[in-house]
């Protein structure tokens, strides 16, 4: 049986070495503050990290104004940085730290918005297309899930959720008027307003 590992790295220093035994997909989460060394660290080992994107929209203006500048704020949260590593990773709200919101953490990690109006970070917005395989398929991974969880195809589990916009398709801007409209689980809807 192999054991995995977890650490919650915010800081900036170095990232714990994780074991790189069988497919343990050992989860650095936040990734706070994270080099291109660290990451690049992390895919060679095999290991995968859930990032915590909702923190440039909560924190960002306050870590670049009184805590860490704004050269190292540009990095909080290097989402870009994790997805041209080929490193997987999901996003994650740190509920109840921030609200849970895929929509939201979806616009901020493809706006880098901070709640002052800011870009925090500019060459770390993913586009719309990774930001929700980060959300999905790439979360799905992380725990093992990949083989029932996280797409849509014939035998995966049916949990999902219906939008009445394509977020993908759509602008940036505009998502933020997108809503649900019908969540299936297990391929029962539990929530329903969209007539299905």
């Amino acid at each position: 049986m192999s054991s995995r590992t977890g650490p919650c790295c915010v800081g900036q220093g170095r990232i714990p070495h994780v074991s790189a035994e069988r497919d343990p997909r050992n989860r650095v989460e936040h990734l706070q503050m994270a080099s291109a060394n660290d990451i690049s660290s992390l895919v060679a080992s095999g290991s995968v990290a859930s990032i915590f994107a909702n923190h440039v929209y909560y924190w960002g203006d306050r870590h670049r104004d009184r805590f860490i500048g704004a050269e190292r704020a540009a990095r909080i949260d290097p989402t870009r940085d994790a997805q041209d590593s080929g490193l997987h990773f999901g996003m994650h709200s740190d509920c109840p730290i921030t609200p849970m919101d895929a929509l939201a953490t979806f616009r901020t990690s493809a706006t880098r918005l901070t709640s002052g109006g800011s870009v925090l970070g500019e060459e770390q917005r993913l586009d719309q297309q990774a930001a929700l395989h980060a959300l999905t398929a790439d979360s799905a991974y992380l725990t093992h899930d990949e083989t029932h969880l996280g797409t849509l195809a014939a035998g995966m589990d049916a949990d999902l959720t219906i939008l009445d916009q394509d977020i993908v398709g759509l602008a940036i801007e505009q998502s933020q008027n997108v809503s649900a409209v019908a969540t299936v689980v297990g391929g029962d809807f539990v929530f329903n307003r969209g007539g299905f």
